[in-house]
């Protein structure tokens, strides 16, 4: 392990988004996802004391984690490739500029995601298609 990331996007994207959503009067919504770093697989190797209160086969066992959690420093990273794997799977890009802005073209209209590490912002000049990419996103996790 060497890398550390979070998905954050940068403060130009933000307020070029958000110049752009204003002039082009589009529809502006906002997700959370529900402990999104667990949603990270790792991989690494990491075991980890197991917890007070949790004692399985004894005090001398640990717990080899699968799955990301929050105060790692590999849990931004294993959750912004989890999340980037699952978007494009459902036909976003990533832009080029910034890492952390998704867009999907859906029929006549351009859906834009903005990540900021569990926040995004969804914008689109159909309200129908920020509603449709919202629902989307609920289905590939617990917004």
């Amino acid at each position: 392990f060497t890398d550390v990331f979070a998905p954050v996007s940068k403060h130009t994207t933000l307020r070029v988004l958000l110049a752009f959503v204003a002039e082009e009067g589009m529809h502006l919504h906002q997700l959370d996802v529900k402990t999104a770093f667990l949603n990270g697989k790792l991989e690494e190797d990491i075991y980890m004391v197991q917890p007070p209160g949790y004692e399985k086969g004894g005090p001398q066992m640990v717990c080899h984690l699968q799955k990301a959690l929050y105060g790692l420093r590999q849990a931004p990273r294993a959750w912004y490739i989890t999340l980037r794997g699952k978007l494009e799977g459902v036909g976003f890009r990533a832009s080029d500029a910034d890492a952390s802005l998704f867009v999907l073209e859906k029929s006549e209209h351009k859906v834009f995601l903005l990540v900021y590490v569990d926040d995004s912002l969804v914008a689109s000049k159909s309200e129908q298609a920020v509603r449709d990419v919202k629902q989307l996103v609920g289905s590939l996790f617990d917004v």
